[in-house]
C-alpha cells in the first residue's frame, strides 16, 4: 500500500514547506497550546520535524504517493497587436481629466491618447514594453477594446516586486499614480471578469504584498474577494474606502493625494489562519454587499427549501438508493447553474464514456431528448459545454481526495468555476487513509473538501450511496444519517438532501420523485422540507409542480 502523510496523522494541503499541528504531541499539551503548529513539513520531499517534541520522519520514496499538480491545458493563442501612435489630447479631454484631479504630466507619463474617429480617450496597455491592447472610453462612458487582443492588467509594466496596488478601473489606476504611488494596476474589464488571469499570474507571483482597492459597492466587494483568493490571502491586503467615496479617484478628488497614500499605507490584512479580531472583519461591507439573496436552484418549488449562497462555497452531500436518480438530479441542478453563467467542474467516472455524460447535459440544456435535436443544436451546445463545463477524466488512475481538492483549486483560479460535482464518493481512492478508521478518514476528508470549498468559493456537491435499508425502511427515502461509512456525511456538510422514487419498479410509476432537504446550515438559504417533483424521462429534467409523465 502506498504511504501518505495521513498514514501518520499529518494533515497537509498542497505542496512546499508548511507548518501544521503535530499528531504526536498535540493531544498531550495544555489546552491553550493545542492549536500551535510546531510540525514543519515539506510536502515535496515527504520529510517532517516537530520543534516541540522533536518527532521527525519521512515517507518512503518508493511507496510515497505524491499529489500531482493539476495542470489546465492552455490552448495556443495568437493575438493581434495594435499599432501605437502617440496622439495629443484635445483640450476637452485634458479638462475632463483635470476635473478628476489628474495632471497633464500624468497623462503624458502614461501615454494616454485620443482617437478622433471613435471620439474616445485611449488607454494603451503595455506588457514588457510592447503595446498589446488599447481600451477606448467614449464621452458617454462606453468602453471598447481592440479585437483579438491579449487580455492583461492596465499598467502591467509598472508592477514592482515589493508591493502593488490592484484597483478596479483605469481611472482609479491613473488616480493612484497621480497621488505618487507608481506600482499600480487595474482590472481590464471591471469587477466580474477574470479571463486575463493566466496572462499575468506568473508576474504577480513575484510580488510580495498586493493591496486590493476595489469600488465601494457590491461588485467591488466581490472583486476584492476574488482577487484575494487568486493572489493568496497570506500576501493580500485591502483598502477600506471612506464612506463618502466610491473609489480611489473619488478619494483623490474629495480628500487629496495624501489621503490616497495614507489609505494604501493603512491597508488591512485579510483574516487568515489563527486568531481574528472583530475589528479586522469588514462587517459594514458584508452587511451592505455581502449577504446576498441566494441563487435559485433553477426549480422554483425547490427554492424555499434550498438556495445557493453566492458569496461562499459550501459542501453539499446528496444521497439516494440505486436507480433513484440522485446523480441525474445533481446534474440537472448544475446544468441550470451553468445556464445562469456559473461554471462547473465534474468528476463522474460512472458516466462512461464521456460523450454519454455530455449528451445528458445537452438533453437537460434543451429540455429535449437528443433524438429530437438537429446538428446545429448539437454544435451550439457543444460550444456551450466547452465554455462552462470542465471534466476531471482519468482513464488509467483513481483520484484521491487530495487530487479532487487540487483540481477544484486549479479550476477555481484558472477557469472561475463556482460548482464542482463529485459523483460518487466511493469512486475515489480511499486506500491512502493509513491507520485511520473509516469514520476518522471520512471525517478528515470531508473536512478538507469543505475547507477548499470555502476558501475558493466553490460549492462542492458530493453524491454518496446509503447503506442497504432494513425491512422496516424499505420503500422509504434514505435518511442523511444512513450514508454508508460515517455519520460525518450528515455532520460535516452545509446542506444534505435525498432523492427517492416512491414507485420505483412499479408499473404505475409516473415520474414522481421525492426530494427531502434534511439539513440547511444557513437559514437565509432555505430550511428543512419535503417536496415532490416531476421527472421527464425523455430529457432527464425535473419540474415543479408535479407533472405526470407516461413512458411510451
Amino acid at each position: 500500500m502506498r504511504e501518505s502523510f495521513l498514514d501518520y496523522g499529518i494533515e497537509v494541503s498542497g505542496s512546499g514547506q508548511q507548518k501544521v499541528r503535530c499528531p504526536e504531541c498535540t493531544s498531550g499539551r495544555k489546552k491553550e497550546n493545542q492549536g500551535k503548529k510546531d510540525l514543519s513539513v515539506n510536502a515535496d520531499t515527504g520529510q517532517w520535524y516537530c520543534q516541540h517534541c522533536e518527532w521527525h520522519g519521512g515517507l518512503k520514496d518508493e511507496q510515497r504517493m505524491s499529489t500531482p499538480v493539476v495542470q489546465i491545458k492552455r490552448e495556443a493563442q495568437i493575438y493581434d497587436r495594435p499599432q501605437f501612435v502617440q496622439t495629443v489630447l484635445p483640450d476637452t479631454a485634458v479638462s475632463y481629466f483635470a476635473a478628476r484631479g489628474i495632471s497633464k504630466q500624468t497623462l503624458e507619463d502614461l501615454k494616454i491618447g485620443f482617437d478622433k474617429g471613435k471620439s474616445s480617450i485611449m488607454f494603451p496597455y503595455f506588457k514588457n514594453g510592447e503595446l498589446i491592447n488599447i481600451k477606448y472610453r467614449s464621452k458617454d462612458k462606453k468602453f471598447q477594446q481592440c479585437k483579438n487582443a491579449e487580455k492583461c492588467v492596465y499598467l502591467y509594466d509598472n508592477i514592482q516586486n515589493d508591493e502593488l496596488v490592484f484597483v478596479e478601473g483605469e481611472a482609479d489606476a491613473v488616480a493612484v499614480y497621480e497621488a505618487g504611488y507608481k506600482s499600480v494596476v487595474s482590472l481590464p474589464n471591471g469587477a466580474k471578469e477574470f479571463k486575463f488571469w493566466e496572462n499575468v499570474e506568473a508576474r504577480l507571483k513575484e510580488v510580495e504584498r498586493i493591496i486590493i482597492w476595489t469600488d465601494n459597492d457590491s461588485d467591488g466587494y466581490s472583486a476584492r474577494q476574488d482577487l484575494a483568493k487568486r493572489v493568496g490571502y497570506e500576501r493580500a491586503y485591502y483598502v477600506e474606502t471612506p464612506k463618502d467615496c466610491k473609489d480611489a479617484n473619488d478619494v483623490l478628488l474629495k480628500h487629496g493625494k495624501d489621503k490616497v497614500l495614507a489609505l494604501i499605507a493603512d491597508a488591512k490584512e485579510f483574516p487568515i489562519d489563527g486568531i481574528v479580531f472583530a475589528k479586522d472583519v469588514d462587517l459594514i461591507s458584508y452587511w451592505k454587499h455581502g449577504a446576498k439573496e441566494g441563487w435559485s436552484t433553477g426549480i422554483p418549488s425547490l427554492d424555499p427549501y434550498w438556495k445557493f449562497a453566492p458569496e461562499v462555497g459550501e459542501l453539499v452531500v446528496g444521497t439516494g438508493y440505486p436507480g433513484s436518480g440522485k446523480s441525474d438530479f445533481a446534474l440537472d441542478i448544475l446544468v441550470r447553474q451553468a445556464k445562469a453563467n456559473r461554471k462547473v467542474g465534474i468528476f463522474s467516472p460512472e458516466e462512461f464514456p464521456l460523450p454519454r455524460l455530455m449528451k445528458k447535459c445537452m438533453e437537460k440544456f434543451y429540455g429535449l431528448n437528443a433524438k429530437e435535436l438537429c446538428e446545429d443544436q448539437v454544435e451550439a451546445c457543444h460550444q456551450w459545454l466547452h465554455d462552462n463545463f470542465f471534466f476531471q477524466y482519468l482513464e488509467d488512475s483513481t483520484p484521491t481526495v487530495d487530487d479532487i481538492c487540487n483540481c477544484i483549486k486549479a479550476l477555481a483560479v484558472k477557469k472561475g468555476i463556482r460548482f464542482f460535482l463529485c459523483d460518487p464518493w466511493n469512486e475515489l481512492d480511499h486506500s491512502v487513509r493509513g491507520g485511520l478508521s473509516e469514520t476518522e478518514w471520512i471525517n478528515a476528508a470531508l473536512g478538507k473538501i469543505r475547507r477548499v470549498a470555502r476558501q475558493y468559493c466553490v460549492t462542492v456537491i458530493v453524491v454518496a450511496h446509503p447503506i442497504k435499508p432494513s425491512k422496516e425502511d424499505e420503500g422509504k427515502a434514505p435518511s442523511s444519517w444512513a450514508v454508508a461509512g460515517s455519520a460525518a456525511f450528515r455532520n460535516k456538510p452545509d446542506v444534505t438532501y435525498s432523492v427517492h422514487r416512491p414507485k420505483y419498479g412499479h408499473l404505475d410509476e409516473d415520474g414522481e420523485v421525492d426530494i427531502n432537504i434534511t439539513k440547511i446550515k444557513d437559514k437565509d438559504m432555505g430550511g428543512l422540507g419535503y417536496l415532490q417533483l416531476g421527472y421527464d424521462y425523455a430529457s432527464g429534467t425535473y419540474h415543479s409542480p408535479v407533472t405526470r409523465f407516461v413512458r411510451e
